[in-house]
């Protein structure tokens, strides 16, 4: 399976392999019909549904507990948030 979504931005303990830096807004990269793409994305199915905590994305002062799922079609895999799942039909 091929992770994506996954950014070495996301975790300072960042395995290379798993991709690169979050794209410049300018790359071009994602630029995809939203409805289709959220309609592909919440039809995955859930492999690993966790609570977690990160730190703050403004200045770290504090840690923020968050919902994770981890999605798959089965070729890819990606981090889905909990909330959307949840409002599912499945």
């Amino acid at each position: 399976m091929r992770l994506i979504g996954f950014y070495q931005e996301m975790d300072t303990k960042y395995d290379p392999a798993w991709g690169g830096p979050v794209p410049a807004p300018d790359s071009g990269t994602g630029k995809y019909p939203v409805t289709e793409l959220l309609g592909y994305l919440t039809s995955g199915y859930p492999i690993l549904d966790v609570t977690e905590l990160t730190s703050d994305v403004i200045n770290g002062a504090f840690r923020v507990p968050v919902g994770s799922s981890v999605l798959t079609d089965g070729e890819f895999v990606w981090r889905g948030p909990c909330e959307i799942r949840r409002a599912l039909p499945y």
